[in-house]
This record gives C-alpha cells, sequence and structure tokens, in this order.
C-alpha cells in the first residue's frame, strides 16, 4: 500500500541536536548524585575473639588475642578486609579508634555486610548512589573536579538541588531615633527581572526589636519565590533566597543623625553555586557516539559517561511555551507542577525560573515542523 499520510514539513531536529557548526563544545563527567557506600562496623571489645564478617558473601574473620585493646581488633579486622582479594577491588577498609569504616572503591557499585562472629555492629552511614541521566537539550552546572584528576570537569543537570541559597546576615548596632535602613535587589519570578524594594524602622526600643519590625515588613512584601526574612541571631536579620543559585544584592546604612549606628554585613554570595550563571557550563548536546538511555520518554545519557557540553553555539530544544526569536531564555530549577523538567529552558517567566544571562532564542519552530510540540533553536552567545 502507498504512503498515505505526509508532513507539510520535514522534522529539523531533536533537543541537543545541533543546529550549525558554531560554537565550542567542551567535556565533563556526569557523576551527580554518584556516593560511594560507607558502613562503620564498632568493635565493642577488646582481647580474645574471633571477628568475622560477610563482605558481599565472601567471610572475612581477624583473630584478636587476650590484651588487645578494642583499637587493636578493629585494626587487624581492616587488615584482613584489605588483605582479601575477593573483596579489596570493591571496598576499603580504615580503622579508627574503635571502629572500622569500609567504604566503596568506586561511587555507584554498592555492597553488603553482615557481622557473623564476634563483638561487631556495623551501621551503614553513607548510602550507596548512582549518577542520574541527564537528557540531551538541557543545561548543565560545573559540579566540581575529580579527584584523582583536577583538568577533568564534573557536571550534573541544572537545578536548585546542586545549588546554594544565597545568605546575607546583617547584625545591627542601636541608635535611638534613627532609621535603620536595607534595601534589595532581588530577582522576580512572576516578570522575569530584578526588582529593588526599600525598607526603614525608626529605631526606638533596642537593635533586636529594630531587625524584628524590618523582617516583618520585608516579609509582608516580598513576593512568593524571592527572599525570607528570618530571625535566628539577636540583633541580627537573615536574608535568603527562597531559590538556591539565584542570587540577589543588599543596600543597608542609617537615616539622618545616625551616632552608635553600625551594621556588620555578612553573606556567602562569594560561592559560585549562589548564582547559576556562573556555575553553567552550557548545554548537553547529543552526538552519534554517545550511549542513550531513556529519561520518562526522553533520550538521555546515562549516569557516569562524559557528557558533550555545548558552551557556545546553536541547539535544538523542546522549550515549555512558545518561543521567541531574541527573547530572554529562563532556565527552570525548581518543578512548577507538571512543569517539572529541570535544567529545561522557557520563553517567559515563571516560578522555579530564573533568565539567563547569556542565552537568546535564535529560531522557533514549534509545531510547524514538530507535531505539536515547542521545538526552538536556543543560542549561547
Amino acid at each position: 500500500m502507498g504512503q498515505t499520510a505526509y508532513r507539510t514539513n520535514m522534522v529539523a531536529g531533536f533537543p541537543g541536536a545541533k543546529f550549525d557548526n558554531t560554537g565550542q563544545v567542551l567535556t565533563a563527567v556526569n557523576l551527580t548524585p554518584e556516593a560511594k557506600q560507607i558502613t562503620t562496623v564498632t568493635v565493642g571489645t577488646g582481647g580474645a575473639q574471633t571477628m568475622t564478617l560477610l563482605i558481599n558473601g565472601f567471610p572475612i574473620t581477624a583473630v584478636g588475642t587476650g590484651g588487645d585493646t578494642t583499637a587493636q581488633n578493629a585494626t587487624k579486622l581492616a587488615d584482613a578486609i584489605n588483605a582479601n582479594t575477593y573483596v579489596s577491588g570493591v571496598v576499603v577498609a580504615e580503622a579508627s579508634a574503635a571502629t572500622v569504616i569500609v567504604t566503596s572503591r568506586f561511587g555507584g557499585r554498592a555492597f553488603t555486610l553482615v557481622e557473623t562472629a564476634g563483638d561487631l555492629t556495623p551501621v551503614a552511614t553513607q548510602a550507596n548512589a548512582e549518577a542520574a541521566p541527564i537528557p540531551y537539550g538541557r543545561l548543565v552546572v560545573r559540579t566540581g573536579n575529580a579527584s584523582n584528576e583536577e583538568s577533568t570537569v564534573l557536571c550534573g543537570l541544572a537545578a536548585a538541588s546542586l545549588l546554594t541559597a544565597q545568605e546575607d546576615n546583617l547584625a545591627l548596632t542601636y541608635d535611638a531615633a534613627v532609621g535603620a535602613k536595607v534595601s534589595i535587589k532581588y530577582y522576580d519570578p512572576a516578570i522575569g527581572e530584578y526588582v529593588t524594594r526599600a525598607f526603614e524602622h525608626t529605631q526606638a526600643t533596642d537593635a533586636d526589636t529594630s531587625v524584628v519590625a524590618l523582617h516583618d515588613q520585608i516579609n509582608a512584601v516580598m513576593p512568593a519565590n524571592t527572599i525570607l526574612a528570618s530571625h535566628g541571631t539577636a540583633d541580627t536579620l537573615t536574608l535568603t533566597s527562597e531559590v538556591a543559585g539565584v542570587p540577589f544584592e543588599v543596600e543597608y546604612g542609617f537615616g539622618t543623625g545616625r551616632d552608635t549606628g553600625a551594621w556588620v554585613h555578612t553573606t556567602n554570595s562569594t560561592l559560585d553555586a549562589t548564582n547559576v550563571n556562573r556555575l553553567l557550563l552550557g548545554l548537553n548536546e547529543w552526538t552519534a557516539t554517545n550511549e542513550n538511555v531513556d529519561v520518562a520518554g526522553e533520550p538521555a545519557i546515562p549516569g557516569g559517561s562524559i557528557c558533550a557540553i555545548k558552551s557556545h553555539g546553536r541547539n535544538y530544544v523542546l522549550s515549555e511555551d512558545a518561543a521567541v526569536v531574541g527573547k530572554p531564555v529562563f532556565l527552570r530549577l525548581v518543578a512548577n507542577g507538571a512543569l517539572d523538567k529541570l535544567g529545561g529552558l522557557r520563553a517567559t517567566p515563571n516560578a522555579g525560573c530564573i533568565r539567563l544571562d547569556s542565552y537568546r532564542w535564535h529560531k522557533e519552530l514549534g509545531s510547524k515542523v514538530n507535531a505539536g510540540t515547542n521545538l526552538a533553536v536556543v543560542e549561547n552567545y
């Protein structure tokens, strides 16, 4: 039977595919949220005892003798684990006082450990975790460097969980009858712009009362998903970004007549992780040599893989809404209901998103070429 259904236009591309040969590609290894399993074994008594563990089903035995301390028995057990050819390639043991710390040699590789003889109490202190796949066409952030090779960059899906909430503390010294002023420049996700609000309280009782008054003013007017004021320390106003990775700026001072008044300002804003724009590596680009796995119907690169990251240039992506050529691009850091594709992009402001500094929409394709989806081309310039 002949073909009876035709597309008006061919599918132009797919998420992560390069649009043209512009830009540059760097590599990074996705090891997020990979973690090594750690189990701590407490040796309860010294002296003569036979201590036996089963690690991945293989028995490891150490024998304490009369006069041995608990620490000496722990050392004997650690040495026995490291000397066992069946398990020493999977775990490494270290004695610390009366405990033996057993750690996976490789992140994402779990092991089993049970005691079968002796006064031993194993406790899981860190769970094994495998690196998560990263869908193509999503943005990734730098998460560090490999411990054994500083030139190897590590990456993970751009999301608030990998970032740090900015926190600023303002400690006030009281100055009677003088206005205490605080100004906050913050990102408003409802409009996709930075907004400045100023607050002032005329001091009349003590520094702590004034801080509480400013705290109440701020929380009464700040929009959702912006800045939260708190008062966990006497005389100190604490301001915290409600979405990790979204920065803000603070200014402070006093009204006329300042005498004893002073603010002491501390902040963690120098950390790169408080501003996602500082940590962005680029877009997870599809290449023909990458292995693919399926993540909720989307092709992705497996955890533990080397990613090709388009740091500058143009790629196809699926936007959450229709792209507008030349307009800003917004990155999703936190899910908002069904809008849950972290590291994904959209064309209009939305809760859980931040406007990116160096991205714009290069081409809008939409349903004209891709059956009702918001296919578009994004450019990092």
